[in-house]
């Protein structure tokens, strides 16, 4: 009965954290990476990855943006609209490539679809 009871416990413990798992997950189009920063000699900042839909239905009008906030306290709104504008379908993945010239103190992201705005993440 000992036993018994154990094995219910370690179930009930882990259908517990699936559940919780299963509702914290994001679903949708999502970065499938981090996003890569680069800046040779002086050129432009580039900015670019991936997106992935992990949901369970096709992505429409997938975009990433980018509010870029430099030393002089300029912002600028970068937008990468993905995929050529077609649907980005469940598993797919779509590049993207952003640049600007000079450098950034802060760089803000967001990943928008279905014409719904996403949340706002800090690259720094």
């Amino acid at each position: 009965m000992r036993n018994v009871r154990k094995t219910t416990e370690g179930l009930l413990a882990g259908l517990l954290l699936l559940a919780a798992a299963c509702v914290s997950a994001e679903s949708g189009p999502q970065l499938a990476g981090p996003i890569m920063e680069a800046r040779i000699n002086g050129g432009p900042t580039v900015l670019s990855g991936t997106v992935i839909n992990d949901g369970e239905t096709p992505a429409s009008e997938v975009t990433v943006t980018f509010i870029v906030r430099d030393g002089s306290n300029g912002t600028y709104t970068f937008t990468e609209v993905l995929n050529g504008g077609e649907p980005l379908g469940t598993g797919e993945m779509a590049d993207f490539t952003v640049s600007f010239e000079g450098s950034a103190e802060r760089i803000e992201y967001s990943i928008a679809y279905d014409d719904q705005t996403g949340s706002v993440y800090f690259l720094r």
